[in-house]
């Protein structure tokens, strides 16, 4: 007898189960996929641009300062003036590689999702989904880029450079007729001015577009949408009708 009990019990579960995951995957294309799509396609054309001069502007910056400096370290007869410069070298080649680590999704997510299709339910879904992706990405980068961990990275770099010349060459700078403790101090206060203009024109526009985006769309898809409310569900078993709720997750 309880063998049988537990029987029922599991088919009721499979059944109220693929009932539930029926529910969700014709859920799987929003009915507004096509306009959600076009909303974040048009945020990341508008995005694109200055997110792409703004990547640009500084990675010639930071590459022109590193050339400028290592060129002048290689050329110069003065060896406080060459350690200095190796310094100045060492700190925009760094810039340089956070910049090229920064390539967040606002620059290239505008092309990638235009180029994907969107003909079939399955090609609109996994568009929808990437669109998403991207504009979340693009939001995340931004947000990192503005924040404290941004300026601590700025700190660490220019107080090293700074340190480096100070403390570990101020014999060598002394007899070179520099005084160590300004060269350190013009080296940290360029280098923070620097990066804090670099770190504040750095684009937001991709942080508004998914906050709006998720207000608009996703947080009353999820309150609006009946199917995903609790569910009444009915199943015919031989010799009954059993009955239950299946709860959206």
């Amino acid at each position: 007898m309880l063998h049988r009990v537990m029987a029922r019990i599991v088919c009721v579960c499979l059944v109220f189960a693929a009932m539930s995951l029926d529910l969700h995957a014709a859920d799987a294309v929003p009915g507004d996929a096509v306009e959600r799509i076009e909303y974040i396609q048009r945020a990341l054309d508008e995005g694109d641009f200055r997110a792409t001069l703004w990547w640009w502007s500084w990675l010639g910056i930071y590459g022109v300062s590193t050339g400028a400096s290592f060129y002048t370290a290689a050329t110069t007869t003065n060896g406080g003036t060459k350690v200095i410069q190796n310094v100045y070298g060492v700190q925009s080649a760094l810039g340089m590689a956070g910049i090229l680590a920064s390539r967040f999704a606002s620059i290239y997510g505008a092309g990638e999702l235009r180029a994907m299709p969107s003909g079939t339910a399955d090609e609109r879904a996994a568009r929808l989904a990437r669109a998403e992706g991207l504009l979340s990405s693009a939001a995340e980068d931004e947000e990192f880029g503005r924040s404290w961990i941004s300026h601590a990275l700025s700190a660490a770099v220019n107080g090293g450079g700074a340190l480096v010349i100070w403390k570990g060459y101020d014999e060598r700078l002394r007899n070179n007729g520099k005084k160590p403790g300004k060269e350190a101090l013009t080296c940290f206060v360029l280098g923070m001015a620097v990066s804090e203009i670099q770190i504040f024109t750095q684009p937001t526009r991709a942080i508004d577009d998914w906050s709006a985006y998720r207000s608009r769309y996703r947080r009353a898809s999820r309150e609006d949408d009946p199917d995903l409310r609790p569910q009444v569900l009915f199943a015919a078993l031989p010799g009954q009708v059993m009955m239950g709720v299946a709860l959206p997750f």
